[in-house]
């Protein structure tokens, strides 16, 4: 089975299958063209085993995007984008159970990780 339009095809077959960390990100709407992409996509990789990040930069200064209906593991946003102002923040949106998974690297120099921004954490609403 193939999900196609006419800039994207992604090929369930080819999604990986459980075992390692597999992500899958795609792009809500093309930045260039504004073609959207198929949000049903994301329950197909997650039912196959993989991760999804859905890029939603591009897609939500103009549509509404909802997180309980779609569903996708990562979502990065960006401040700019939706209000044009301030330049370099965004966010990114993280599903608590897949929090886990992200790993900060050692940059140069460094003995211990330290994120170089403040990582805030809301638990207001409990996970599925």
């Amino acid at each position: 089975m193939a999900l196609v339009d006419h800039h994207f095809n992604i090929h369930t077959r080819d999604l990986a299958t459980g075992g390692k960390n597999n992500l899958l990100a795609y792009p809500a709407q093309f930045n260039f063209s504004s073609v959207q992409h198929p949000m049903e996509w994301i329950e197909k990789a997650r039912v196959k085993g993989n991760d999804v990040l859905l890029d939603a930069t591009a897609f939500v200064p103009t549509n509404r995007l909802d997180l309980g209906a779609v569903k996708p593991d990562f979502v990065p946003l960006s401040f700019y984008k939706m209000f044009s102002y301030p330049t370099g923040l965004g966010a990114l949106i993280a599903r608590i159970a897949v929090l886990g998974k992200l790993r900060h690297p050692l940059l140069a120099g460094e003995r211990s990780p330290s994120p170089p921004c403040r990582v805030i954490i809301n638990t207001w609403l409990k996970p599925p």
